[in-house]
């Protein structure tokens, strides 16, 4: 059934291998010639099935024989011939004697050979025993096969013959006796199995010539394999072995080595960045070059190289010239601005320079001088400009009639004025410092442009020139700095010093020169003070920058200033010094009060003018040294006022006068200066030991050795005891008759104006207790100093009836005194409608109490004040204007006094008991600078004028149930340091229901400038009077509302003013939450009159409720 497949031993028997269960009926395979013995079964090709078979699975064996050994290069397969043992049958004779074909010996006539018929019965399952078919055959003719026909099929076991039995039968008997066995129609069965064998071995032989030549061909790949490999091994040698080389060699090639990139871009590139980094490469081999050339060795290589290197540097040393040169000539065209071209040009390629400097510090230094010489030219000619353009702004004409003893008819003249002086009719006051030291407090650090100098119509103080001008040259004079030691780095920093100084030497001539120009000529001495505290706020800032090239200018300037300052402190001397030595009366008409008031003893209007510009000094010098010349010139002017306030006063009559004449005048010195601070101010205030108080009091301080003048004023050896007055001393516990006759507490402006008006009765004695130092200095000098109209408020109200009547007095007042005052008009804005609205109930309620008002039209606001925005409309108030609050309350204060009236100052009231029997009251007070000196005095009247103080007056008499809590709206003020715009009205934004105040308004004071506020700011204590930086973000918000032009750089914390009021909140008109004066006599408390809640228009309404007062008190 294997045809040549058969195996045989080197014995020749046969060798039957292991029967397996899965093919119990099967031929036992041979081994074959084509697999090694020693190797493993390989898959085999899938066995075909037979109907003969009885496994339950076709493919029960996949598993071939296992071959020949193959020699080591593959051996062919031997022919089957070779390995066929010789005494079995040839299994292709069996083979064809099974499916019925005959040898070619056995003839067709042969009738000897008969087949074997077939059995009646087959037997299904066939034994084998293992043996293989010729076995079995053998078998079966040694042993007849046992047969039971007519029986049905047989068993298993009936049919399986013994195995002795057939193998040898088949060994004896020839093959065609196996017929006997087989059917006929099993024979197409062994035909297909026949071929389906051969046509394996045919596949078999094909796979076995594949795998031939595959291994040839394997085995020459191997060979070619292994001689790459050796390839790459030699290869790889030599690649480490150049490596190797490259490593030592490389870097000293290219060292004195240049690309062809690198000549290129250095010949014909244009200059940027790309050609910096191929300058550097240059350079870095050029450093190298001249390294080895130091050496005793002697390299070819690197001397046939530095010539090429040579001319190289020579074409980038020509290039670089160019570029520099080019850069440097740009800056001399028209309109360029050099700090560009510094920039964006030479400093973004400063190595240029430096690469020339070392290579060519010849040309170096020419390049250099070339820029030297034309930023001397540039900033020159620029500054040249820039002062000429200053030139423009018009400046305050200050000479010598604006001295202290200054002729006052010249005085008038230069000021356009005629007729009487008065400081109202002033432009400005050269005297007062007043919003120029704003100048100093200036956030901005930008210089005036020359477009906008140009351009300012308004008129300034010296100092704007002056700091305009310098504060550019700083500027200019830093960044020059920076470029050069920037630029030129590799230089040292003397040298950049002085080719900066070389640079700005014509322009700090320049500048020496308009310093010069502004001083030589004026009497400003603010202006020159203000120019020296400048000068040294720049020395400051070229010291925080660490730039000293300024230095020596900035010290020639001082050496311009200080002795110009002297010499106009000495011109103040002579003019005092010059009216003071004046043999006859004549030459103290000049500075008469009155021609018919020479009896005064109200404060002498060159008192005033000196304590401003007293004041405006010890400002300016808050700060400064015992060093600074200043100190040994005020003190001579302040001697010579001294001695003049003693001639003048031996002109005001008896003793009494004359003293009191002195007392007024010290005291508004020391009204004016007493915000001031520093050593200066400290020496020139009240020293210890001297008392403000008129000597007949009890507490006065009487002493027979020489006082201490007041305020630092040398005056004449004498002494402060003061005659005792008509009231008798405060010593009896008797209290039959009171020690004065009405007592007001509280200097402020209405104090003032109670205590003069009451002091103006016949037949009686007044005293005014106030606990500062100095009267008015709390609501009444921290206000907007308004003389309001009287709009806002309730119909019946005290406010609107006091307001209006008020109002009329204090005009009629001021002009018939010289009370500098001025009527400005004011204008409510409105935005939307629903502030005109409230524009309107304004309106209708001005017609309804009679004040004038009225409409403005568009028109008429766009011509007089086009800065001003009103969306919704504009109304009017023609009857508002503007005060000196403090030249007010110094005419008071004085007119007061000329009434016989006394005011004691630094006393505080801790307690008040009310006599008996309505017989007045006892007043006990504290005094001194440290409130330790207690006593006591009676008056028949109490006027609570106290202000902040008003409810702790109050709630000293009056029971708990009548008890009083004050409230405090603190109102911030804002400067305004720009020169436009410059509306010549008051502006108030429309009233707003329950805000507490008018809203942050535009007022003006008497020299015209602007100042803003205030706002409201509710407080638990009158005392914080510090503004608040965060109060400033607002307040600029609603004043663009109505002026949008206005600089809010410009704008900056001034001053606070505290406002008592009895609610917190409220409305500023009539309402629910409107809160009305309270002037009126306690029930209960004869003689003892209250005024709380007295704010705006307190100062309006002040001689109305003086009049008041009176009527309350003798009606």
């Amino acid at each position: 059934m294997w045809p040549d497949r058969g195996a045989a031993g080197q014995g020749g028997g046969p060798v039957a291998s292991a029967s397996t269960g899965s093919r119990p009926y099967s031929p036992a395979r041979r081994q074959s010639q084509l697999s090694a013995a020693n190797k493993p079964g390989r898959p085999s090709f899938s066995p075909r099935s037979s109907s003969l078979s009885f496994s339950p699975t076709p493919n029960a064996s996949t598993t071939s024989l296992p071959g020949a050994a193959r020699a080591a290069n593959g051996l062919s397969r031997q022919p089957p011939s070779a390995m066929r043992n010789q005494s079995y049958p040839d299994p292709v004779d069996v083979l064809n004697g099974i499916i019925g074909q005959r040898r070619s010996s056995s003839t067709p006539g042969d009738e000897t050979t008969s087949l074997p018929e077939k059995p009646d019965v087959l037997c299904e399952n066939i034994d084998f025993g293992g043996l293989s078919l010729e076995e079995f055959a053998h078998q079966m003719e040694t042993q007849p096969a046992r047969r039971s026909y007519g029986q049905g099929i047989q068993s298993f076991e009936q049919c399986e013959p013994p195995m002795d039995d057939i193998s040898l039968s088949i060994h004896k008997s020839p093959i065609v006796d196996i017929w006997m066995y087989i059917d006929d129609n099993d024979r197409n069965i062994f035909e297909e199995l026949h071929n389906s064998i051969t046509g394996c071995d045919e596949i078999l032989k094909s796979v076995e010539s594949y795998l031939t030549k595959f291994q040839a061909e394997l085995g020459a790949i191997s060979s070619k394999i292994e001689s790459l490999q050796s390839r790459s091994f030699r290869l790889s040698s030599q690649l480490e072995n150049r490596k190797n080389v490259e490593r030592i060699l490389g870097p000293a090639v290219e060292k004195i080595s240049v690309s062809p990139r690198t000549v290129r871009s250095i010949s014909d590139r244009p200059i940027d960045q790309e050609w910096v980094k191929a300058l550097s490469e240059l350079d870095t081999l050029s450093s190298t070059i001249n390294a080895n050339t130091s050496t005793p060795e002697n390299i070819k290589a690197i001397e046939d190289v530095r010539p090429l290197l040579q001319n190289l540097q020579e074409k980038a040393v020509e290039r670089i010239r160019d570029f520099l040169v080019t850069q440097i000539k740009a800056i001399r065209s028209p309109n360029m601005n050099s700090q560009v071209i510094q920039q964006q040009s030479l400093l973004k390629y400063k190595d240029l320079y430096t690469y020339l400097s070392t290579h060519h510090p010849t040309l170096s230094e020419e390049i250099t001088q070339a820029y030297v010489n034309t930023m001397r030219w540039y900033y020159l000619s620029n500054f040249t400009r820039y002062s000429q353009a200053l030139d423009k702004l018009k400046l305050y004409s200050i000479d010598r009639n604006d001295l202290l003893g200054g002729d006052a008819s010249s005085q008038r003249t230069a000021h356009g004025g005629s007729g009487s002086r008065s400081p109202a009719l002033a432009a400005h006051d050269p005297l007062a410092l007043g919003r120029r030291m704003d100048i100093l407090k200036s956030s901005s650090h930008m210089a005036l442009s020359s477009y906008l100098a140009e351009e300012d119509k308004s008129t300034h103080g010296l100092e704007i020139v002056f700091r305009n001008f310098n504060l550019a040259l700083i500027d200019n004079i830093s960044a020059e700095y920076s470029f050069l030691a920037e630029m030129f780095a590799a230089k040292t920093i003397h040298y950049n010093s002085q080719k900066v100084t070389e640079i700005f030497e014509p322009t700090f001539a320049s500048g020496q020169a308009l310093t010069k120009q502004l001083i030589e000529t004026t009497t400003d001495c603010i202006g020159i003070l203000l120019c020296v505290r400048l000068n040294q706020q720049f020395a400051f800032e070229m010291q925080r920058r660490k730039v000293p090239v300024a230095d020596p200018y900035i010290n020639g300037i001082n050496m311009q200033l200080w002795p110009r300052f002297q010499m106009i402190m000495d011109m103040h001397f002579e003019s005092l010094k010059r009216i003071s030595t004046a043999s006859t009366r004549s030459g103290l008409s000049v500075l008469a009060l009155t021609s018919t008031d020479a009896q005064s003893s109200a404060p002498h209007f060159l008192t005033q003018r000196f304590g401003q510009f007293l004041h405006s000094i010890l400002t300016l010098c808050n700060e400064a040294g015992d060093d600074e010349p200043i100190f040994n010139s005020l003190g001579r002017l302040v001697n010579e006022f001294d001695a003049l306030l003693t001639k003048l006063s031996k002109s005001s009559g008896d003793t009494k006068r004359r003293e009191r004449f002195l007392f007024n005048n010290y005291s508004l010195i020391l009204t004016i200066i007493s915000d001031t601070k520093g050593k200066l101010a400290t020496d020139q205030k009240e020293p210890s030991g001297v008392t403000l108080f008129y000597p007949h009091l009890p507490y006065a301080s009487q002493t027979n050795e020489p006082a201490a003048p007041l305020i630092g004023l040398a005056c004449e050896t004498r002494s402060w005891s003061w005659p005792l007055a008509r009231c008798r001393l405060f010593s009896s516990s008797s209290k039959l008759h009171a020690d004065f006759t009405h007592a007001v507490v509280g200097a402020g402006v209405v104090g003032l104006a109670v205590a003069r008006q009451l002091a103006a009765r016949e037949g009686t004695s007044t005293i005014l207790v106030e606990r500062h130092s100095a009267v008015g200095t709390e609501t009444s000098s921290r206000n907007s100093e308004v003389i309001h109209a009287g709009l806002y408020y309730g119909v019946d109200s005290l406010k609107t009836k006091l307001c209006i009547e008020g109002k009329e007095l204090l005009y009629k007042l001021c002009e018939k005194q010289n009370i500098p005052h001025r009527n400005t008009k004011k204008w409510i804005v409105a935005q939307d409608e629903e502030q005109w609205k409230e524009c309107l109930k304004v309106f209708l309620h001005a017609k309804e109490i009679g004040v004038p008002i009225r409409f403005v039209s568009a028109e008429e606001a766009k011509r007089r004040e086009p800065d001003v925005r009103a969306e919704a409309g504009i109304l009017e108030s023609p009857t508002t204007g503007i005060v000196d609050a403090h030249s007010l309350m110094s005419y008071l204060h004085g007119s007061y006094e000329e009434r016989g009236g006394d005011c004691v100052l630094l006393t505080e009231v801790y307690k008040v008991e009310p006599l008996k029997n309505g017989g007045g009251y006892e007043v006990f007070t504290r005094s001194g600078e440290r409130k330790d000196e207690e006593s006591s005095f009676t008056a028949e009247t109490l006027i609570n004028c106290a202000g902040h103080f008003a409810c702790g007056i109050n709630n000293m008499i009056l029971p708990p149930e009548r008890h009083r809590t004050p409230h405090f709206a603190k109102g911030t003020y804002f400067s305004y340091a720009a020169s436009s715009p410059k509306p010549s009205t008051l502006l108030y934004p429309a009233p707003r229901p329950s805000y507490g105040g008018l809203g942050t308004h535009l007022t003006l004071d008497m020299a015209g400038r602007i100042k803003f506020g205030p706002d409201v700011e509710w407080v638990d204590s009158p005392d914080d009077l510090i503004p608040s930086p965060k109060r400033l973000t607002q307040a600029i918000k609603e004043i663009q509302a109505y002026l949008p032009s206005v600089n809010p750089d410009a704008i900056g914390l001034d001053y606070c003013g505290i406002r008592p009021k009895l609610i917190r909140g409220g409305s500023v008109s009539s309402g629910k939450d409107f809160q009305d004066f309270v002037i009126q006599e306690e029930k209960g408390f004869p003689g003892f009159i209250n005024l709380l809640g007295i704010e705006s228009p307190g100062l309006t309404s002040s001689l109305a409720i003086a009049k008041m007062v009176e009527n309350l008190l003798y009606r």
